[in-house]
Order: structure tokens, then sequence, then C-alpha cells
């Protein structure tokens, strides 16, 4: 039951950020402050995150998500997946390490 659990949240975390970036997207299209191009910066590099998160193991996304968007403590996150705390310490630092990865490679 956990694990079904888990993913729930997981998904609707997602869609919370999701939801959460085209709200910020549509706001910023209607700001006259900004320029366009500091309005397309933004866009692709909310794009980038989402396409790097898309590549990383479910695994890592799922800790980031937890650890990054909903804000769970470590020890929250230990009993929404099952796991002991210093599991989720090494997946986060793990998940953060493969999202720098693949974010090196926008960069370039």
């Amino acid at each position: 039951m956990k694990t079904w659990l888990s993913r729930i949240l997981v998904t609707q975390a997602a869609k919370c950020l999701r939801d959460r970036q085209r709200r910020r997207k549509h706001e910023a299209g209607n700001a006259a402050a900004q320029e366009p191009a500091a309005q397309s910066c933004e866009a692709h590099r909310s794009m980038d995150v989402h396409q790097a998160l898309d590549k990383l193991a479910v695994e890592h996304r799922e800790i980031l998500v937890l650890r990054e968007f909903e804000q769970l403590s470590y020890q929250e996150i230990a009993e929404v997946l099952d796991v002991a705390k210093g599991t989720v310490e090494s997946r986060l630092f793990r998940a953060r390490e493969a999202l720098r990865e693949v974010l090196k490679a926008y960069e370039a």
C-alpha cells in the first residue's frame, strides 16, 4: 500500500509543479515589466528542468520531488518510501548528482 500511496504522492507533486509553472509562465507573460528576452529565458529554463527530471531514474525523480518540491523532511521521505533515513540521504545525494550531470548537457 505504501508503494501505491507514494506513487500517487509523486504523481500529484509533479502535477502540482507543472500547474504552478504554467501559472508563473502565464503571469510572466502578462507582466509588462518583463522583457521578452527575459521571459523566453525563464521559459527555457523551466523546460530544461522538466526535461532533465524526465531523464532521471524513477527513484531519483521521486526523491527529488518529495524533498525539493514537496519539502518533506528526510524522515517523512523515509516513511513514504519505506526505506531507512540513511537510504534517503544517499539516494538524494545520487539524485542531485545525476540531475547536475543531465543539466550540464543543457549548458553546453
